[in-house]
Formats: structure tokens, sequence, C-alpha cells
């Protein structure tokens, strides 16, 4: 079975460069579609922060093509994800609705895990089901997270090929683990318990072997684009750089003097750029939509392994700035003229964006969470966005009105310097901070705020002075009005990440100790 899997992708490879040749000397075909029916990418980075690259202020980064992607394109400075870890910020993006209205949270876990039976609803509709009754033809790679199997260990209930996408390619269902390094740094042996890499809804290498990930998804991300070429099209790369273990291949281990942080954020600057590069090569660049963006704000406590939230106070799971403030680059040359923007934009906005880019019609059977902003996204008018609603399981943190930001619970956060008492010499970390976000206030990590702590992010945007709340009854009151508002419109649904099955664990071969394909 591993000697005809390697095989394939080799052959893919070879298919891959031949194709390359063939097409830049075959007239591409005249688009079957209206002008302003763009190809839409979303590529999406795993646990980056907004400091993380050099075109966000890291020092010493190295300029890639994802900087040149800004450069050319429009870069957001107040981009907000949906959430502050992955499996929520995912649903929510792929959706439009917050994950309280999902189900997508959990007394026990926030994020899928192996042993859930549970995933992403089938009855909502993702942004690939809505474009597809466009007629655009879909696809995605990389890391899913929103669930593998619900009633065997092989039914594929949740996976991608039910929400929409027509292809899928190499997919990891859940997300990095210390648990799947194969590297040396913290282990050589991963756990195929929760190390799986797919193809459409098999598994094909059972542990995953990290360094070839990035490249099989930018080679099925090439073949995608190259076989759609005539769109109009809508591709999802969601993908595991930079979330810990870090891993990249050869040509990019020591490329970075950041160290091995900053070998990931090459790699994934590659390609990034190999995208880029293919659309300009096919002569579709003028065509298509590209939008990068990260899932939420960087891991700090994994040390040097941890990305960059950049000037701004928190972290992942966590609701100051940093756990939700990222990067977003949006580029489509000729409509969209290069430059910085400055509004307040969410990924939330995302579903209705590309809904009315493909000129579809929003589903009107459920409560959506967007705002349907393209004059935002093209970088041709003001936001009209007042406001971000930041969510930790089903309890409302705080809310950003304006340039307010009024925080009724907090999580304790700390600075890097005191974060080296969990941190081991290699970076891994042996204590995890991360779940200092349980519901319960009563815990010594979560503070209730009343009167709430408010800050101007304009004038504070580190979130380091709060202001004096006697001064501001009637931003208090609005917001207040603001929230209810919004909870009378609220269905809450019932948690999904709190029911464990481990006899639901995905297994390529019992025979072989569940490992397939693997070097």
């Amino acid at each position: 079975m591993m000697a005809m899997y390697w095989a394939f992708v080799i052959l893919t490879l070879a298919v891959v460069g031949h194709q390359s040749q063939a097409d830049s000397k075959t007239p591409r075909k005249p688009r079957q579609t209206e002008s302003d029916r763009p190809n839409i990418i979303m590529i999406l980075a795993d646990d980056m922060g907004y400091g993380d690259i050099a075109s966000y202020g890291h020092p010493t980064q190295e300029y890639g093509p994802v900087d040149v992607m800004a450069e050319n394109g429009l870069r957001f400075t107040q981009a907000y994800s949906s959430d502050s870890v992955c499996s929520p910020s995912r649903a929510a993006l792929l959706t439009g609705r917050l994950p309280v209205r999902l189900g997508v949270w959990g007394e026990t876990h926030r994020v899928f895990l192996p042993w859930l039976t549970t995933g992403l609803p089938r009855s909502e509709t993702t942004i690939a089901e809505a474009l597809k009754i466009q007629n655009y033809t879909t696809g995605m790679v990389g890391k899913w997270h929103l669930g593998i199997n619900q009633n065997t260990k092989t039914d594929g209930f949740h996976l991608p090929t039910n929400h929409g996408f027509d292809f899928v390619g190499h997919i990891i269902p859940f997300g990095g683990s210390y648990s799947c390094d194969n590297t040396g740094r913290y282990d050589n042996t991963p756990d195929p318990t929760k190390c799986f890499l797919y193809y459409r809804d098999e598994i094909v290498q059972q542990p995953y072997y990290q360094e070839n990930l990035t490249t099989l998804f930018v080679n099925d991300t090439v073949d995608f684009i190259r076989r759609n070429k005539d769109g109009p099209f809508f591709y999802y790369f969601a993908m595991m750089h930079p979330h810990a273990p870090l891993f990249s291949s050869a040509q990019f281990k020591g490329s970075s003097a950041r160290g091995a942080y900053g070998d990931n954020i090459n790699e994934l600057s590659w390609a990034v750029g190999t995208i880029i590069k293919e659309l300009e090569e096919l002569e579709i660049a003028k065509e298509t939509l590209v939008v990068f963006m990260s899932d939420h704000g960087p891991h700090l406590e994994y040390c040097l392994d941890a990305g960059d939230p950049g000037i701004f106070r928190g972290f992942k799971s966590n609701s100051f700035e940093g756990g939700y403030r990222v990067p977003l680059i949006s580029y489509w040359p000729g409509v969209i003229t290069p430059g910085v923007s400055n509004e307040i934009f969410s990924a939330l906005d995302l579903f209705s964006i590309f809904v009315d880019l493909a000129d579809g019609e929003m589903p009107t059977d459920v409560e959506h969470d967007g705002v349907n902003d393209v004059s935002v996204l093209l970088g041709k008018e003001p936001s009209t966005r007042d406001f971000i609603f930041f969510y930790n399981r089903d309890i409302l943190f705080a809310v950003r009105s304006g340039k307010y930001k009024l925080h009724f619970f907090t999580q304790a956060d700390k600075t890097p310097e005191e974060f080296a008492d969990v941190c081991l010499p290699a970076g891994y970390p042996s204590g995890h901070y991360f779940d200092c976000n349980k519901k319960s206030v009563s815990e010594e990590c979560v503070t209730e705020h009343d009167p709430p702590l408010i800050f101007d992010l304009d004038a504070d945007p580190t979130e380091s002075w709060p202001l004096d709340p006697s001064k501001f009854d009637a931003l208090i009151e609005s917001v207040q009005n603001l929230i209810s508002d919004h909870e009378a419109g609220l269905i809450r649904a019932p948690p999904l990440m709190d029911t464990e099955n481990r006899d639901m664990i995905p297994c390529c071969n019992e025979t072989t100790n569940c490992y397939c394909n693997y070097p």
C-alpha cells in the first residue's frame, strides 16, 4: 500500500510539472462566467500571530512572497478572527455564524478531538455549499479540524466531502500536536491514534510524516487550479503552518535567522507565492480574489515554538487583542489598489462577501453574524461594522464597539517571561496555561468585571491602561443594549464537544497497530 500511494504522489508531481509546460504553450480558453464573478481562494494560516511576518512588523522574519502579496494587495490592521481557538474559528469562518449558534464549543473541550463523534453540523450551510449553488467548483486541502466520523470509525460523516467540497485533496482532520512530531526535536515516533493523513475521505498515511505535508497541499492546490482555470472556483487552503510542532521540508530547514518558527513562516510564504505565481502563469490572476488570514492568535506557551502577537496583549484562547487580531491580506490585481486598511473587519464577514461576489443569495433559514462589506475587503469604502463579539465557549467575554473595547470577563494573561516556567530547553511546554478559559468565573484564572474594563484601542491598542468606567456610562449602556439585542435573537446550540468515544479513533489497519504507509 505504501509503495502504491507514494508512487501515485510522485507520478502526480511529474504530471503537474509536465502540465505546466504544456499549459504555457496552449492559449487559455475564454472564461464562461461573468467578469464580476471571480475565482476565490481562501488561505488560512494556523496559530499565526499579528506580528509574525515582515509586512506586519516582525524585525527578523525574512521578507517573502506573502509580504509581496501584502505589498501588492490590501493589508488590514484591524482584522479579527471569529474565535480564539481552532475548531470554532474555522466553523464560524465557513458558515458566517458565531460558534455559539453552531454548538461548536464544549464544557470539556474547545476543539474537536479524534475520539469525539461530533463535528460541524451538516445542517449548516458552508461557503462551499453556498457557492456550489452559483455553479462554482469547490475544493479544499489542509487542516479541517471540524470532525471525522459519527457512527463508525470509517463513515467520514463530518469530513469536507459532506460539506460542499467537490475536490478534497490531502487533509489533516485534526490539528497539529506534539504527539505527531517525527523530527527528533521532541519525539521520533508519532502517535498513530492522533495523527492521520487523509486523501478525500480515506486514510492514506497513519501516522503522517510531517515534512511532506506542505508540498502535498501545494501540489493538490496547483493541480486543482489548472483543472479549473476556466472557473469560477472556490478553494480553501487551510495550512498546518505555523502551528506547533514545527516542521518544514528540507529546502526550508535552517532558512530563517529566527530559527525553526521562522523556517515555518518561510515555507508558508513559499506556498502562498506558488499559488499566486500559478494564477499569473495561467493568466487568471486578474480574475481571482485571494484572501490570506490567520485563524486566531499565537499559542505563546509554546515558548520559542510560538508566534508573535506584535504589540498586542493576549494570545490564543484569550479574549485580549492578541488572541483575535490577526493578519489579513486581500489580493486581486486590477481590482484592489495596493495599500493599508485600518477598517474593522471580521472573518465572519467573508461568508456574505464571497456569496455577494458570486451573485448568490444568503441563506434565510438561519441568522448570520457577518457584515456584507465587499467594498471594505476591496478597499473601496469605509466599514459598516462597528462591533466585534469576543466569545469564550458560550460566554461573551468582551465587546468591541467603535474604538472602545469592554471586557466583562478576562483570563489571566502572562508575559513571555512568565511563561518560562513551563518551557523546557527545546521549547516544549511542560504545562498548559491554554486551558485558563473555563466557564466558571470562580476559577482563579478568570475574573469578572462589573463595571467592565474599558480600553480605547486607538490610543491604547495594547490594552494596558483601563479607562475610568464612571466617565463612560453612555458607552456602557449602549453596549449593554447591543448585547441585549444580540441575545434576543440568539439561539444557542447545545455543546458538541463533551461526548467521548475512544472506539471511534480512526485506524487504517488494526493488524499493523494502525501504522500504514509510514516511512
